[in-house]
């Protein structure tokens, strides 16, 4: 029920109807910084559409690869958002109890063609961060790995910038690397417990507004 979320200021019947189509986890609104980032984003859709991309050199086990980052997923709230404004005085994000991950691993080795291996990681680099994302639906953020030769991987990252600024990429891969070095070993990581973003989200809400 409505009593139940960060932001009980949802009607029941609007929650109703969003739960016919979605798992809440938890609503509440926008930080400042989202609602800037949300209100540009409806503007030009691609503006905050960020992509980080890199070689990997060795073995990888891309389901053990693809368990860290689901896992990552489940961790932090925030990687399990949407974000819906229709309907409501002001956009409001929505975290949803699962979000499976959008993860592709793409051979081309057989191409055994360096300039032609080069052309599609390039192509596809670039249809990628030109797909975009819907904020009320599409997962935000995307992994791709395209392995290139028996010991080289192209890491392709996707992700909207409402999800998490610098600090919050170098969190990510600090965890993901930490996660996969272990697992890999058939070891576990024992990760401290993350504080949910919506207690950041409780602190500015209670925060004096400057008067207009």
């Amino acid at each position: 029920t409505p009593t139940d979320l960060s932001f009980p200021q949802v009607s029941l019947d609007v929650l109703e109807e969003l739960q016919e189509e979605y798992q809440i986890e938890d609503i509440y609104p926008l930080s400042p910084a989202q609602e800037g980032i949300f209100l540009q984003s409806s503007v030009n859709p691609l503006k905050y559409c960020q992509q980080t991309t890199y070689q990997l050199t060795g073995s990888l086990n891309i389901e053990i690869l693809r368990s860290c980052i689901q896992d990552i997923v489940l961790r932090h709230d925030i990687l399990r958002t949407c974000f819906l404004s229709e309907g409501f005085d002001r956009p409001i994000q929505m975290v949803l109890k699962e979000r499976p991950i959008d993860f592709s691993y793409i051979d081309i080795r057989s191409t055994g063609n360096e300039e032609q291996t080069a052309k599609f990681v390039e192509e596809y680099r670039a249809k990628d961060k030109e797909m975009g994302y819907d904020l009320s639906k599409n997962p935000l953020m995307r992994l791709s790995i395209i392995q290139t030769a028996d010991n080289l991987y192209e890491f392709i990252w996707n992700h909207h910038h409402i999800l998490m600024d610098g600090w919050g990429i170098g969190i990510f891969f600090s965890e993901f690397t930490q996660l996969y070095s272990k697992r890999i070993r058939g070891e576990e990581l024992a990760m401290r417990p993350t504080q949910p973003y919506a207690q950041y989200i409780k602190w500015i809400e209670a925060q004096d507004k400057p008067e207009l």
